[in-house]
């Protein structure tokens, strides 16, 4: 694995919005991360002051890794070395570093989240504004446009207004997926994105789809 520790220098990291990279800076005492619960709990097999520099060096945008390495997997192996998270013998790191970089743990997962959150304000409320917005059009398309009390709806009438929905729909899903991968600085795991939207519904930003809602917008 190659190693990208080298290739960057102190100078290489003023750049960051939290340089968590001075060498007298203990990250979990960091202004903006000792006060954040998430950030001060204990993950099995993930140290807190790596995981933060790492962090910091895959999700800023100002990180000198975003602007200088494209490919998101590589990204994660440079940000983690960087971080000092170290490789065994075979060049691999532990299966909890794994899990980490590949968002596979929740826990982990919250935790870049909600470094997002606290980075990207006005990102994340647009996020969580156009992701509700979404789902309240595939739930009118789900209702099958109901007949309301004023207008009686012929066939035609219906069919037009689930195809200019389904537009809606379409353009909307497309420019929330666009947004939540820069939110995410390219971060292409399904597990990253599956735990953010979730985090969207637990704060009941959206209604829960039901099965048979589910059903109709997939007939």
């Amino acid at each position: 694995m190659k190693d990208y520790s080298i290739e960057f220098a102190q100078r290489d990291f003023v750049t960051l919005t939290m340089n968590v990279m001075k060498a007298d800076v203990v990250p979990t005492k960091h202004p903006f991360f000792k006060d954040r619960e998430l950030f001060q709990r204990k993950i099995k097999g993930v140290d807190m002051d790596k995981f933060i520099r790492y962090i910091c060096l895959f999700y800023d945008h100002g990180s000198p890794l975003v602007r200088k390495i494209g490919d998101h997997i590589e990204r994660k192996k440079a940000a983690a070395t960087i971080a000092g998270f170290k490789v065994s013998e075979d060049l691999q790191f532990s299966s909890e570093v794994v899990d980490m970089l590949y968002c596979r743990t929740e826990k982990t997962n919250e935790c870049i989240i909600d470094y997002l959150r606290g980075l990207n304000a006005p990102d994340w409320a647009y996020i969580c504004a156009t992701g509700e917005a979404y789902y309240s059009i595939l739930e009118e398309l789900a209702s099958n446009v109901e007949e309301d009390s004023e207008t009686t709806k012929t066939s035609v009438d219906i069919a037009q207004v689930r195809a200019r929905l389904a537009s809606q729909a379409s353009t909307m899903g497309d420019d929330l997926k666009k947004k939540t991968w820069e939110f995410l600085s390219r971060d292409e795991s399904p597990y990253l994105h599956k735990n953010l939207f979730s985090l969207i519904e637990e704060q009941k930003l959206r209604p829960k789809l039901t099965p048979e809602a589910q059903v109709n917008i997939e007939a």
